[in-house]
């Protein structure tokens, strides 16, 4: 499941874990490894990050954390139309290895200065951080080879990822949603395809299902107004979904979570 996060703010934060599920958004999202290794999922490709390493994310790339291991590091996410002179290489390119060995101490210097700043209440402080961060990325940048890309309506992408998380539970289709959105069919379904790797319906009925394992486990309903609550239009769909993608029916699943 590919989740969509809408962020409106800038994050900087040093980690020693790092453990999220695969989701996108239209930040840039960069982390720097101080010490130990963690393995990192972007657009597919799974890689492990090691001490000295960057790993860098474009906006509307798929990425995900998991299985850190004694892990220092830093995480960095900032939207890129605050950096004029870099926004058209994140808009139009990809990285081709998002690994970069950067061993430079005064990355790290600059990453306990910007979070020092992030935490503090001085009157230029964002200007600071903007000021840090460019740094960061423009030597991350030297070092990245691009290929180029097809670039992608963010707009669009966060109507059509919104709408389908608060109307998931209702009766939702291409046509309601190339209506809400002003697009296409086509070129919703290309979005779907090329940036969450499923289909239309896919996505919805992951939604619905993931939704239904909240009620499973944390109420007593019965699967025939689970199903119903959160979108399917009979038992029978829900519980051929739930079993595709969970590998176990619902009833299976809220027994071993009651166990």
């Amino acid at each position: 499941m590919i989740l969509y996060e809408h962020r409106t703010s800038m994050g900087l934060h040093r980690t020693h874990r790092l453990d999220c599920p695969p989701h996108l958004h239209r930040h840039i999202e960069l982390i720097y490894v101080v010490e130990g290794t963690s393995k990192v999922q972007i657009d597919q490709t799974e890689y492990i990050v090691s001490a000295g390493q960057f790993a860098i994310t474009f906006p509307l790339q798929i990425h995900g954390y998991s299985d850190s291991n004694n892990l220092d590091s830093f995480l960095v996410l900032c939207d890129p139309d605050e950096f004029n002179d870099l926004s058209e290489t994140f808009a139009t390119g990809r990285p081709i290895n998002p690994i970069i060995d950067l061993n430079d101490p005064l990355m790290i210097e600059l990453f306990k200065k910007a979070i020092a700043e992030y935490h503090g209440d001085s009157k230029y402080k964002n200007e600071f951080i903007k000021g840090c961060i460019q740094v960061i990325l423009s030597k991350v940048l030297e070092q990245i080879e691009t290929a180029d890309h097809e670039p992608t309506d963010m707009n669009i992408v966060e109507k059509i990822l919104e709408y389908c998380d608060n109307e998931y539970m209702n009766p939702i289709s291409l046509d309601t949603l190339s209506k809400k959105v002003g697009a296409s069919k086509y070129y919703i379904s290309r979005i779907f395809s090329a940036k969450i790797k499923m289909s239309f319906n896919d996505y919805i009925n992951t939604l619905r299902v993931n939704a239904s394992k909240r009620f499973l486990k944390h109420t007593k309903d019965s699967i025939e107004i689970i199903s119903a609550e959160v979108g399917f239009s009979t038992v029978r769909s829900y519980n051929r979904e739930f079993k595709r993608l969970v590998g176990i029916s619902p009833s299976q699943y809220r027994k071993n979570k009651s166990k």
